[in-house]
């Protein structure tokens, strides 16, 4: 059975029931009943997520109807494209400025008294839990655990594998960046504050995490300015950032009182109209924070208006001309990493022509979300061969979905505005829980684990070249995405690890795991905000997720 099969089964029976125009009530009973009766999640899971999204299913429902949402997200062919591989690029509504005659403008003289070096820190996925409590139950059968309500049991004060950030884990990680020294120049958070309890949230609750990581960073760092990114952890409930401006003012009001330290008047302006955000650091660098969750294929807000929600991309592509013009350097922020599968299609085609026309302003872009250390290059529009630029996905904090507490200080080279090369940093929570103590430790720097001579695009393909016929580089690099926890990996898990570092978007790297038709192999996000990877998978709803074709490479990440 195809995905888009699937897809619609699922949406004709989505819409025979909406045709009787069921109450808020009766539909949460109704969707509470099939998610128990197929075991998708726990009863407590199943009853909460459905009452969290109901009132805004049945509004959007209203609104537009349901009969072509298969195709609208992306599980179903469009007109036309039945059986091709690649869809139209779809760029036919999106204008990218002509490129400027002459030579590019130079870098601008750099600030008194700034050396050649700049670091930046990187630090995403937080995902503090603020109800984390030590010795209960680890194992609570629930997308996350310890808690009081899961029971007694063993759960440690740094943290456990199967739960969210405890207090005293993060008030570990602020004690050692207090330490740094140098005291870096800036840090990125690149978004999800609140924990993965998404069925028994608040807006209250959400923003009391968000507060808590906001205000902890900037008292670890007092000299360090900040540059905030949101997550799709950050909306309630998670993923739904309405297309209405008004209605998401209860987050990004409050958001932009929390960042006021750090941002411009201007950039905080842009914060309460969208979530996304401009302005100079220094003399030839401009930070942009783009809120990715404007292209978030299960934010349903999206089925609206997916063309460009908030005018988000035009907005870009008039930040980058400026820039341009300027001779700035653009380091570039999100959640979401751009160009993976959760992210639309058709947002994907345009960022993506955007990075091809501004490909010497954009020399640097951060992601999270995924909680992998991992790397994407950008190839060329015309030919889909020549690398161009390189993004940079940061580990999560979090230990949840088995990952060591990690994050990076970048080494920005003040000369070319590019990062020349990195310290990842980790905690092993293991060795944490054993000796009571969270200490800090060098886990890599790509220059020197990987042999490259610089971090530039050209390079990064000759590493992926390489990981194609060396064995040990392979491990080694699957050994740093999952933050030294994880075992080996197969020839299918190094295939699928290629081909997400090399594919410029989702659709490529369906093409580079030898996917031939539009339906295939699609990426799930689960209800908890955990991920599929190599699955043949469908989500529709958020009660609503089925793996018809897993195989040996389909793990959790």
């Amino acid at each position: 059975m195809s995905v888009c099969t699937v897809c619609e089964i699922v949406v004709d029976a989505i819409g025979a029931i909406l045709q009787s125009k069921p109450s808020v009530d009766m539909f949460e009973k109704l969707f509470a009943k099939i998610c128990i009766s197929l075991k998708i999640e726990a009863k407590e899971v199943c009853d909460g997520i459905v009452h969290e999204f109901a009132p805004e299913i049945l509004e959007i429902a209203a609104r537009i109807g349901i009969a072509n949402v298969c195709p609208i997200i992306g599980l179903c062919p469009r007109d036309g494209e039945e059986g091709e591989d690649m869809p139209p690029m779809m760029l036919t509504d999106f204008d990218v400025p002509s490129p400027r005659p002459g030579p590019p403008v130079p870098l601008p003289k750099r600030g008194e008294g700034l050396g050649d070096i700049a670091h930046v820190v990187h630090i995403t996925d937080i995902h503090i839990d603020l109800q984390y409590k030590v010795n209960t139950r680890v194992d609570c059968g629930l997308p996350m655990c310890c808690r009081e309500s899961d029971g007694p049991g063993t759960a440690n004060k740094w943290g456990e594998f199967t739960c969210d950030t405890p207090v005293t884990l993060f008030e570990g990680l602020l004690d050692h960046l207090s330490t740094l020294d140098p005291a870096p120049e800036y840090l990125a958070f690149t978004g999800d504050s609140p924990p993965h309890d998404v069925w028994k949230q608040s807006r209250e609750e959400n923003l009391a995490a968000n507060r808590a990581i906001i205000s902890g960073l900037g008292r670890a760092l007092p000299h360090t300015r900040i540059l905030p990114t949101f997550g799709n952890h950050e909306a309630f409930p998670i993923d739904q950032y309405n297309i209405d401006p008004a209605r998401m003012a209860w987050l990004y009001d409050a958001t932009a009182e929390m960042w006021k330290e750090w941002l411009t008047e201007e950039a905080l302006a842009s914060v309460r109209h969208g979530g996304f955000y401009t302005m100079l650091l220094e003399p030839g660098l401009r930070v942009v924070s783009i809120n990715t969750q404007y292209c978030d294929y299960i934010n349903f807000w999206l089925l609206l208006n997916m063309t460009d929600p908030l005018n988000q991309l035009q907005w870009l592509s008039q930040v980058l001309y400026d820039a341009e013009a300027a001779g700035e350097r653009v380091l570039l922020l999100g959640h979401i990493p751009m160009g993976s599968g959760d992210c639309l299609i058709h947002y994907n085609n345009k960022y993506w022509a955007l990075l091809d026309r501004f490909r010497h302003v954009i020399t640097n872009q951060l992601f999270g979300h995924t909680h992998n250390d991992e790397f994407r290059i950008y190839s060329d529009m015309a030919t889909a061969s020549e690398p161009i630029l390189v993004s940079y996905t940061g580990p999560s904090f979090t230990p949840l979905t088995n990952h060591n507490p990690s994050y990076r200080i970048y080494k920005l080279d003040r000369n070319t505005m590019t990062f020349a090369d990195w310290d990842h940093m980790y905690a092993e929570l293991e060795e944490a829980q054993k000796h009571d103590r969270l200490t800090f430790k060098l886990e890599y720097s790509p220059l020197q684990a990987y042999g490259m001579t610089s971090l530039s695009p050209a390079e990064w393909k000759r590493f992926t070249d390489r990981m194609k016929t060396d064995d040990a580089l392979a491990q080694l690099y699957h050994q740093h995405r999952h933050t030294m926890h994880t075992g080996t990996c197969s020839e299918s898990c190094k295939k699928a690890e290629y081909c997400a570092a090399t594919s410029s978007t989702n659709l490529y790297y369906r093409r580079c795991m030898g996917s031939t038709k539009f339906q295939e192999r699609q990426r799930c996000g689960l209800l908890t905000g955990a991920h599929m990877q190599g699955c043949e998978c469908v989500c529709m709803c958020v009660c609503v997720c089925v793996c018809v074709q897993p195989h040996e490479s389909c793990v959790i990440v």
